[in-house]
């Protein structure tokens, strides 16, 4: 449900992109938006889309990279790329900018980030692009970032009901978080790093302690970390 902040937002963005003659429509489609007025909203993004889906590569990478700007600010993503205009006009223009230029971190950490990926390519997976967009430029943290959340997700869920349980395979999980713990060792800002190398600490030590337990025979983990010393910093 957006909420009051996220119309008024819109209605900003709404003003801005109206400068521009050729985004009206698009304007249109925010500002209808903006006001809760959902199917104006969407034939006025249906008429757009008709004409800029067509545009120049460089005058739609020129609106894509606008739109994403927005997207960092705090609004509701659906409002601000609605499914069309995600699938129709963004998402391609990002494929075809990594294409044209992959030597792009940006490309790479963009479409990465933003893109819907067409499921029969080999470039669909965002770790892919991440790590090209970390090895493209070394000082690019947010992609460092995102890559590090991307390779520590697996085992955060797998360990959520730890002590009880451990859902997946800690083993196929200690191979990601050494590359994450690779992947933190080299961001450049001293406390998101201190942070994330403490965050892969943590979920290394369940997974480690996991097997061991497993490997003990005994039948509960919370007793076995307890007779071992073992802090896992859950909360019962």
């Amino acid at each position: 449900m957006p909420s009051p902040n996220d119309l008024d937002q819109l209605t900003g963005i709404a003003r801005e992109a109206s400068a521009q003659e050729e985004w009206r429509p698009l304007a249109s489609y925010f500002e209808n938006r903006g006001k809760g007025l959902r199917a104006d909203a969407l034939t006025a993004l249906t008429a757009f889309l008709a004409e800029a889906a067509g545009w120049p590569f460089d005058k739609r990478l020129g609106l894509t990279r606008w739109l994403v700007d927005r997207r960092w600010e705090a609004i509701n993503d659906p409002l601000l790329l609605p499914q069309p205009l995600l699938t129709e006009l963004v998402s391609p223009t990002l494929w075809e900018w990594v294409k044209l230029e992959p030597s792009s971190a940006e490309a790479h950490f963009l479409t990465a980030m933003i893109a819907v990926s067409p499921s029969d390519s080999i470039f669909a997976h965002r770790p892919f692009h991440l790590r090209r967009a970390v090895a493209l430029d070394l000082a690019h943290d947010e992609a460092r970032l995102a890559l590090f959340d991307w390779l520590t997700s697996d085992a955060e869920y797998n360990q959520h009901e730890i002590p009880w349980g451990y859902l997946g395979d800690p083993e196929a999980d200690l191979a990601e978080l050494r590359e994450a713990k690779a992947v933190a060792d080299r961001v450049t800002d001293p406390v998101r790093r201190v942070k994330r190398l403490a965050e892969v600490s943590r979920l290394r030590k369940i997974a480690s302690s996991w097997l061991a337990f497993r490997q003990s025979g005994q039948s509960d983990f919370g007793e076995w970390c307890a007779e071992h010393g073992i802090d896992l910093g859950y909360t019962e």
